[in-house]
């Protein structure tokens, strides 16, 4: 009768199993965990750029009600306040005009206001000098209509080439009925009038998004006024180490 001795693994062909198992697991995992900062990364990205270029439809598609579709709104005074009752002042009876939306960011929060004006005769004026003499405000209403805010996600933030804010006035001209769109480095100013410049109408802001987490693609989200719709709105990916005006920061 022949005896059949079976060979198992010795202890050292277990460990070195074990070893380089946990290393190809490990390797596989910081792939995934990369895999999924990335894509958390680019998630805040676009929802920044969306974000923006909502805004512009909420200045071509005007409504007559807040966000969230509950209230009419009315304008008295210039002041925006939402109203239940049917006889309420509504927009376009009163002497207070709905000109646009106004946007400012710094750091992991963006806010949207409504902006108003007050009706005034501008025959045969231009657009810039019509929106000033409407006399622009942020409106001080706390509806929906009137305030937005987004906080950044996935531990992103924003910054610029001259701070951490930018401020961007999307209007549309009472003496025209285009879009006229105003961008800068820094917060709103106080009278939004002095914003309303040639300048501001055609400098490019690039508003940088960072990410705080791995190794991350580094993008950016363009706003060029002189493009009067969502196109205006862009998203860049670039060359960390490029240098110059393309730069981020």
């Amino acid at each position: 009768m022949n005896t059949v001795f079976e060979r198992g693994f010795t202890v050292i062909e277990v460990m070195l199993f074990l070893a380089v198992t946990g290393a190809l697991f490990a390797a596989l995992m910081v792939g995934v965990n990369t895999n999924i900062t990335q894509q958390q990364y680019r998630e805040g990205v676009f929802a920044l750029s969306t974000f923006l270029q909502n805004e512009y439809s909420e200045v071509i598609n005007p409504r007559n009600e807040v966000r969230n579709n509950s209230n009419r709104w009315a304008c008295e005074n210039s002041i925006i306040t939402p109203a239940s009752s049917i006889d309420a002042i509504a927009r376009g009876t009163s002497d207070c005009v709905l000109l646009g939306r106004a946007v400012e960011g710094d750091g992991t929060l963006v806010r949207s206001y409504a902006v108003i004006g007050t009706e005034q005769d501008v025959v045969g004026t231009g657009d810039i000098e019509t929106l000033k003499k409407y006399r622009p405000q942020l409106s001080t209403s706390n509806s929906q209509y009137g305030l937005v805010e987004m906080r950044m996600d996935w531990e992103t933030s924003l910054s610029t080439q001259e701070g951490d804010s930018f401020s961007l006035l999307i209007l549309r001209s009472p003496a025209s009925g285009l879009l006229r769109v105003f961008a800068q480095y820094g917060e709103l100013p106080d009278e939004l009038a002095t914003m309303l410049e040639p300048t501001a109408a055609k400098q490019e802001v690039r508003v940088c998004v960072e990410g705080s987490r791995g190794a991350l693609p580094i993008h950016s989200v363009t706003i060029d006024p002189k493009i009067s719709s969502q196109d205006g709105v862009t998203v860049v990916e670039f060359d960390p180490n490029e240098e110059g005006e393309r730069a981020c920061a």
